[in-house]
């Protein structure tokens, strides 16, 4: 892979916003369109319910011969309401991050800092790790109020309200039933 000037990375990082900004962008397979819980369901391959450890920005190959920056971030896992799971770190990817003085933002790609405790939806990349699948549509935060742990709705994502993580955990099941019976198209 030959490497990429800064001016080339710049106009790179500009264009990505720009096409977040419009709703244009196609990281890997996922078009940024809403999409419903039994959908998002259907195309993962783990959904974990855990604590972030670990936040870290790199240049890496997200498209094949395109360097951008990333951010891979490794969470201890509490649950696991999709996929079979340990308690080993689980590590994903997602486009954006600070790298020295360079930093790239993708509009559609989820904020996720060290310390959060988070519901997020993964699926394998083409360049052979894991990402957040339709970006800020597979994050989700967990908070607890009255010692109830809640995860935080976003409007215009398949989770669109606050509700308990054993609400939302039967929401999941429910959805791969009906995945496994073919009832999502």
């Amino acid at each position: 892979m030959k490497p990429i000037s800064r001016a080339r990375r710049w106009i790179l990082s500009v264009a990505i916003l720009i096409a977040g900004l419009l709703g244009l962008a196609q990281i890997g397979h996922t078009a940024l369109k809403t999409m419903t819980l039994d959908e998002l369901v259907k195309v993962t391959t783990q959904a974990v319910h855990g604590k972030v450890i670990e936040t870290r920005s790199f240049w890496a190959e997200y498209f094949p011969g395109e360097d951008l920056i990333v951010t891979e971030v490794t969470v201890r896992p509490i649950s696991h309401l999709v996929g079979k799971g340990n308690n080993k770190p689980v590590k994903f990817r997602y486009l954006g991050g600070t790298v020295g003085d360079m930093s790239c933002v993708c509009a559609e790609s989820p904020v996720i800092t060290e310390g959060q405790e988070i519901v997020v939806f993964l699926s394998p990349h083409q360049m052979g790790f894991n990402f957040v699948y339709a970006h800020y549509q597979g994050k989700y935060d967990v908070i607890e109020r009255d010692g109830v742990k809640l995860v935080r709705g976003i409007p215009g994502a398949p989770l669109r309200k606050t509700q308990t993580l054993r609400e939302v955990g039967d929401q999941v099941k429910a959805s791969l039933l009906k995945v496994k019976n073919g009832e999502v198209k």
